[in-house]
């Protein structure tokens, strides 16, 4: 009887062990993902030149950067 119940006691303590890992695990994987989504938000400022000759209208932006 004793035999039983040490064996019912470490396999809950393996079940909380592996539990508690895969918590760990979820909650690391969820905050890289909030960092990532975070750091998507970031603004970078942006520049735009128009150049207006009367013939050729032209605007363009490309990679932040204003081309001719």
């Amino acid at each position: 009887m004793d035999n039983t119940i040490e064996i019912i006691r470490e396999a809950r303590k393996a079940g909380m062990q592996t539990a508690l890992i895969l918590f760990a695990a979820l909650f690391l994987i969820c905050l890289l993902f909030g960092f990532y989504i975070y750091q998507s938000y970031k603004q970078e400022p942006i520049s735009m030149s128009a150049i207006q000759d009367g013939i050729v209208n032209k605007l363009e932006q490309v990679n932040g950067k204003a081309n001719d």
